[in-house]
C-alpha cells in the first residue's frame, strides 16, 4: 500500500508560500536571493547534480557558520551527517542530497516534496528537520531546498519507507521502550519522552492555574571542549552535567536532552516568576561549578532560554520556539545567563518578517515605480537635473509615497534591494531621455545601510559598466548620489572612501537634509560632495522663522566658501524663491516648482516650463551679501512686535526674552543701517524716511514697558493702537525703500553708482 507522508506544507500567504510562487516565476536572480536571507528557514540553491549554489543567512546559523562563505559551508557541509527518519546508518550529507534530489525528481507530487530528516553537525550538535525541494524556474537545472527546523521531534512525524531515498535502508524496530524514550548517552528523557511531559505538563498547569517554565539550555563553546579534549570527554561532560541538573530539579520537573549539548527543562506548578528564577539561578552555579574528568579540569557555562505557559499559550511547538530564540539572545549577551522570551517583541519581529516578505514580492512583481521632481535654477529657468523618488503602486491600497513603507526596511536586505533597482532604473530612465535629445542628469538617494554595505562600489561599478555597454554615450557624470548628513556623519573615515571611489568612477554625491546633523567646517572638508542640499523644513519656514533663515543663510555662505554648489528643497511659493535668490541660492526643488512625475510627464513639462517673472526680474538686482538685515527685516519686526504685544498680556513680574530689543542700540536692523545701509543707500529720500519711523517705534516700546511695570493695564489698552499703527508705517515705508531699490535696478547699469554710493 503507498502511503503518503503525515507532512505539512507552507500555508497560504505564508513567507514560504510566497517563496515557492516566485520560484516558478522568471525574475531576476540577485533579487530572489536577497529575499531568501528574510526568511527563518534554511535554504539551500543547487543543481540536480547536487552542487551548491547559494545558501541563505538561516541555514549558515542553524549550522553554526557566521557569514555565508561558499567554501567554508561546502567544507562544513562535506562533515555534516543526515538520517532520514526511519533509517539507522547516517550518510555525508552531499552524497544524501544528491540522493534525495534524484528521488525527488523523480516524484510526481504535488505540494512539492517532502522529507523528516536527523542533521548531525560536525561539532555533535543534532537537529531535526523536515526538507522540502522545488525546481527554479529562472534556472534551468537549478534546485531550491528548504530545511525547517521540527521542534517536537522526529518520531511525531511518520514518514513511510516510500518516501525515503532507494538508497536508504529501511526502517527497523531494534529498540525496547526505554531506548524509545530515554537518550542512550545520558539516560535522560529524549524528544519523543519530551511530547508526552510537556503535554501533561500544560494540562497540569491549566488545571491548577499555575505557570510552566520551559526552558532552552545550551552549553557555550561546548565544541571548543570536544575540540580541546576529544569526544570521549565531552561525552563524559554531558552525563554529568545531565546529572547535576537533574540533582537541581524537584522530582515533579523534567531535563530531556534534545541532541548534542542542548536540554529542555519544564518547571511545573509555579506560583511567581522568582521562584523559576531562582531554580535557574542554581541550575547555571552548578553548570559554572568545575568539573574534573580523566583528571582535566573543565569550566563551563551555560546559556538558557525562558518562555511561560500559558502566558505564552499552550502549543508545545511554538512555547519550545520561543525559549530557542530566547536561548540564542542569551549568548548574543554573553551567555552564563538566562533570557526571558518577549512574546511582544517575537510579534513585532514576525510582523516585521512579513512586511519585509511583501516589499522583496512587490519588488519582484514590478510593483515599484519612479517619480521624477525638476531642480530648477530659478534665476535662468534652466532645468538642471531631476531627483528619482520611489513610489509603491500598491494592488490594494493605492499609490503609496515612500514615508509608508522605506523606514521599514531600514537595515533590511530589502533596503539594498529596493537601492539597486533604483539606481538600475534611473540609470535606465536617464539614458532613454538621452536618445530623445534630453540629457538630464538625474540623483538618487542611496540609505546609510546601502552605502556601507561592502558590495556598493563594485554593484555601482557593475551597473555603470552594464549601462554603457547598452547605451555607449551614456556619461556617469549624468549619476549623483544623494546620502542623508547623518549618513555622511555616521563613519565619516568610511563613507568618505566611498565618496571617492565612486567619484573615480565619474559619479557625484550630494548631501541631503544639509542643516539637521552636527555640521562643521572639518566634516565639509573631508566629504567631497559636490552639492549641499538645503533641509526643506528650514526652506518652507524661513518666511515666518528668523532662525530658519539664518541657518540657511550659513548653509549658503558654507557652500560658497567651500565652493559647493547648494540646493535648496522645499520651495512652495514665489516668496520663498525670492528670498533665496536674494541670498545667493539659485538652484532649488519643490510643489511651488513642480511636483514629482512620471518620466513620461517629463519631457513635456519641461518644455512648458517659465519660471515666474519676479525671478527672471531678480537677475539685475544689485544686492549685496550684507544687505542680509534688510531682507529680513520684515520678518523680524513682526517677530518682535509679537512678542512685545505677548509681553504685555503676561502676568506681572514676567520678563521681556533676553533677546528682545527694546532700544534702537540693540537692534540688528538699526546697526545695519546706521553702518552698511547708510553707506550704500544714505542718499535715498526713501532711507531717510526709515529713521523717525523706526525710532517712533523704539520710543513706544519704551513707553509700554515703563507702564506693564507700573501695572497701568488701561493706560496700555489705550497705547497699543498707535504702536500697530506706527508697526504699518514702518512697514509700509520699508516696502516703499525696497520697491525703489528695485527700480534703480531696472536702470542700465551706469545708473547703479547712484545706489551704491559711489
Amino acid at each position: 500500500m503507498n502511503t503518503k507522508a503525515q507532512v505539512e506544507f507552507p500555508a497560504p500567504g505564508s513567507p514560504e508560500a510566497t517563496l515557492f510562487a516566485l520560484s516558478g516565476e522568471q525574475i531576476d536572480p540577485s533579487t530572489f536571493l536577497a529575499f531568501l536571507d528574510l526568511l527563518p528557514i534554511g535554504i539551500t540553491l543547487t543543481t540536480h547534480s547536487g552542487d551548491l549554489l547559494a545558501c541563505n543567512v538561516a541555514l549558515a546559523q542553524s549550522l553554526g557558520i557566521t557569514g555565508k562563505d561558499h567554501h567554508l559551508l561546502q567544507d562544513y557541509l562535506g562533515q555534516t551527517e543526515v538520517t532520514p527518519q526511519g533509517a539507522h546508518q547516517p550518510r555525508p550529507f552531499p552524497d544524501w542530497l544528491l540522493g534525495y534530489l534524484g528521488h525527488a525528481a523523480d516524484c510526481d507530487r504535488n505540494p512539492p516534496h517532502a522529507l523528516l530528516i536527523q542533521l548531525r553537525r560536525p561539532d555533535g550538535l543534532y537537529l531535526y528537520q523536515r526538507v522540502t525541494t522545488r525546481p527554479l524556474s529562472f534556472y534551468p537545472g537549478g534546485v531550491l531546498t528548504l530545511y525547517e527546523e521540527v521542534p517536537t521531534g522526529a518520531t511525531l512525524w511518520a514518514t513511510p519507507a516510500d518516501t525515503l531515498p532507494a538508497t536508504a535502508p529501511a526502517p527497523q524496530d531494534t529498540r525496547g521502550m526505554h531506548g524509545t524514550h530515554y537518550d542512550p548517552l545520558t539516560d535522560l528523557p529524549n524528544r519523543t519522552l519530551l511530547d508526552d511531559r510537556i503535554s501533561q505538563a500544560l494540562a497540569l498547569a491549566q488545571r491548577n492555574t499555575t505557570l510552566l517554565a520551559i526552558c532552552h539550555l545550551d552549553l557555550d563553546d561546548f565544541a571548543a571542549i570536544n575540540e580541546a579534549h576529544g569526544h570521549a570527554t565531552g561525552d563524559s561532560l554531558l552525563r554529568e552535567i545531565g546529572q547535576r541538573i537533574k540533582n537541581s530539579l524537584r522530582g515533579s520537573d523534567t531535563i530531556a536532552r534534545i541532541g548534542g549539548d542542548e536540554f529542555i527543562l519544564l518547571l511545573g506548578e509555579i506560583a511567581s516568576t522568582r521562584e523559576f528564577e531562582q531554580t535557574l539561578e542554581r541550575i547555571l552555579d552548578v553548570i559554572a561549578t568545575p568539573f574534573t574528568v580523566a583528571g582535566q579540569r573543565i569550566v563551563l557555562s551555560a546559556s538558557i532560554g525562558v518562555t511561560l505557559a500559558p502566558d505564552d499559550g499552550c502549543d508545545p511547538d511554538p512555547l519550545l520556539r520561543h525559549a530557542g530564540q530566547a536561548m540564542f539572545t542569551a549568548k548574543q549577551e554573553g551567555g552564563g545567563r538566562f533570557h526571558m522570551f518577549d512574546a511582544a517583541k517575537d510579534i513585532e519581529a514576525r510582523k516585521q518578517r512579513d512586511i519585509q516578505v511583501r516589499i522583496m514580492h512587490a519588488l519582484a512583481r514590478t510593483e515599484f515605480r519612479l517619480y521624477y521632481q525638476p531642480k530648477v535654477n530659478m534665476r535662468s529657468g534652466e532645468i538642471i537635473s531631476v531627483e528619482a523618488l520611489i513610489r509603491w503602486q500598491h494592488p490594494e491600497r493605492g499609490l503609496l509615497p515612500p514615508a509608508e513603507f522605506l523606514p521599514q526596511t531600514e537595515g533590511h536586505a530589502s533596503d539594498i534591494a529596493i537601492g539597486e533597482w533604483v539606481i538600475a532604473e534611473a540609470l535606465r530612465q536617464t539614458c532613454i531621455w538621452a536618445q530623445i535629445g534630453l540629457k538630464l542628469p538625474i540623483s538618487v538617494n542611496v540609505s546609510a545601510h546601502h552605502l556601507q554595505h561592502p558590495d556598493f562600489v563594485p554593484y555601482l561599478s557593475t551597473v555603470l559598466e552594464s549601462i554603457s555597454l547598452e547605451y555607449p554615450d551614456f556619461d556617469p557624470g549624468w549619476l549623483e548620489i544623494e546620502i542623508l548628513e547623518t549618513t555622511a556623519l555616521s563613519d565619516m573615515a568610511y563613507i568618505g572612501k566611498v565618496i571617492d571611489a565612486c567619484r573615480e568612477l565619474g559619479v557625484g554625491f550630494a548631501i541631503d537634509d544639509f542643516g539637521t546633523g552636527y555640521s562643521s567646517l572639518t566634516y565639509l572638508k573631508r566629504l567631497q560632495a559636490g552639492t549641499l542640499k538645503i533641509d526643506q523644513s528650514f526652506v518652507r519656514d524661513m518666511l515666518d522663522n528668523t532662525d530658519d533663515l539664518a541657518i540657511i543663510e550659513g548653509v549658503i555662505g558654507l557652500a560658497s566658501a567651500f565652493q559647493r554648489k547648494v540646493v535648496a528643497e522645499g520651495v512652495e511659493s514665489i516668496s520663498h524663491g525670492m528670498m533665496l535668490m536674494h541670498l545667493g541660492c539659485d538652484l532649488a526643488q519643490g510643489y511651488g516648482i513642480a511636483r514629482p512625475m512620471p518620466a513620461s510627464d517629463i519631457p513635456a513639462w519641461i518644455s512648458a516650463f517659465v519660471p515666474p517673472a519676479s525671478w527672471l526680474e531678480s537677475l539685475s538686482y544689485p544686492w549685496d551679501r550684507e544687505d542680509f538685515p534688510l531682507f529680513t527685516a520684515h520678518l523680524e519686526h513682526q517677530c518682535w512686535l509679537e512678542q512685545l504685544l505677548t509681553f504685555l498680556k503676561s502676568a506681572p513680574h514676567t520678563g521681556l526674552p533676553g533677546t528682545f530689543a527694546l532700544d534702537l542700540e540693540s537692534c540688528p536692523f538699526d546697526l545695519w543701517y546706521r553702518n552698511h545701509g547708510a553707506i550704500r543707500f544714505g542718499h535715498m529720500r526713501e532711507f531717510s524716511a526709515l529713521t523717525p519711523l523706526h525710532e517712533h517705534l523704539h520710543h513706544l516700546a519704551q513707553r509700554l514697558v515703563a507702564l506693564k511695570a507700573s501695572q497701568q493695564p488701561p493706560l496700555i489698552d489705550d497705547l497699543v493702537p498707535h504702536l500697530q499703527t506706527a508697526s504699518q508705517d514702518f512697514l509700509d515705508a520699508l516696502q516703499e525703500f525696497r520697491r525703489e531699490i528695485i527700480n534703480f535696478a531696472d536702470m542700465p547699469p551706469t545708473h547703479w553708482s547712484q545706489i551704491r554710493g559711489h
